[in-house]
């Protein structure tokens, strides 16, 4: 696995930032927006995103982890450059979405 290439680990319901914290060695990313009733909320939810390893079992292992997105039979990974254009899109910690038409 390339190391320009992160899992896709979803969690339990509202649990993406339990999640995040209990992967913190790992540098997990949870992209997160403020959505139109002024909360922030992750962008995706249900989702957060992990750079890959080789050894992936432990993040399976992980409290409020439901599984990682699979390929096959190994995980689905999605490029550095996606991760890279949501964190050019973030001011304050969010990701800033265009206004709706």
């Amino acid at each position: 696995m390339q190391q320009d290439q992160w899992f896709v680990v979803q969690t339990n319901p509202q649990r993406e930032s339990f999640v995040a914290e209990q992967l913190d060695q790992l540098t997990p990313y949870l992209p997160r927006f403020k959505n139109p009733k002024g909360r922030v909320a992750p962008l995706f939810p249900g989702y957060l995103f992990v750079p890959s390893m080789p050894s992936w079992g432990p993040i399976c292992s992980t409290v409020g982890v439901r599984s990682l997105l699979m390929s096959g039979g190994h995980p689905a990974c999605i490029s550095d450059g996606v991760i890279t254009g949501w964190r050019a899109k973030e001011r304050g910690g969010l990701v800033q979405l265009p206004p709706p038409p």
